[in-house]
């Protein structure tokens, strides 16, 4: 008597990665217009789509880059405001999801953008030597995003972050120093000791 086995059955997320039409933009990525509702859904729902910012997403297959992560807000950015704080350490090293606020930088003495709903504003003096520009859209350096994170952001949610921030080679001695600079500013003693939590983990 011969047994014959059946070839296994292709998984679901793989079936459904097969199901994945080309791109409908140029930079690669899915927004739920481009999908009908039901198969964007499902696309996410199975793993064949990696949601990386509120409504956009990528192949599971794809790693997603800092281009990636800042391609959401072109055009979305008032002129003179960056991305800051924990937006802008989420598009520089990653994270198993972006931000739930949208935190933003912007020169002092200026209106603040209303169109932006669940956003955090700082509003700061930002030299040219704290901004980059990634994908088109400007972003706090890595180094000044350090900074910012320690200043602006709970100690148990900086630092995670300013440990990543260190990883992907942000110098935390110069960030301490940059902080040193700041004086008697708001959140710098809390900054401090988180930059200094993060280093003893580094």
């Amino acid at each position: 008597m011969t047994l014959t086995t059946s070839p296994p059955s292709p998984s679901l997320p793989t079936l459904t990665s097969a199901m994945l039409p080309p791109a409908a933009r140029d930079d690669g990525l899915f927004r739920p217009d481009d999908l009908d509702p039901i198969t964007w859904q499902l696309l996410v729902h199975e793993g064949a789509l990696r949601v990386i910012a509120p409504s956009v997403a990528i192949p599971v297959r794809r790693r997603p880059t800092p281009d990636d992560r800042a391609r959401p807000f072109v055009g979305v950015l008032p002129a003179g405001w960056a991305l800051g704080g924990a937006t802008a350490a989420w598009v520089h090293v990653g994270g198993a999801a972006g931000p739930s606020a949208l935190s933003l930088t912007g020169p002092p003495n200026t209106h603040q953008p209303p169109e932006l709903p669940g956003r955090v504003l700082h509003q700061q003096e930002m030299p040219d030597r704290d901004l980059v520009t990634v994908a088109g859209v400007s972003v706090t350096s890595p180094l000044r995003t350090a900074v910012d994170v320690a200043c602006f952001t709970a100690p148990s949610s900086a630092v995670p972050r300013l440990v990543a921030l260190a990883h992907h080679g942000v110098d935390l001695d110069a960030a301490l120093h940059r902080l040193a600079g700041l004086g008697r500013q708001r959140g710098v003693v809390r900054a401090d000791r988180s930059l200094r939590a993060a280093r003893a983990r580094c």
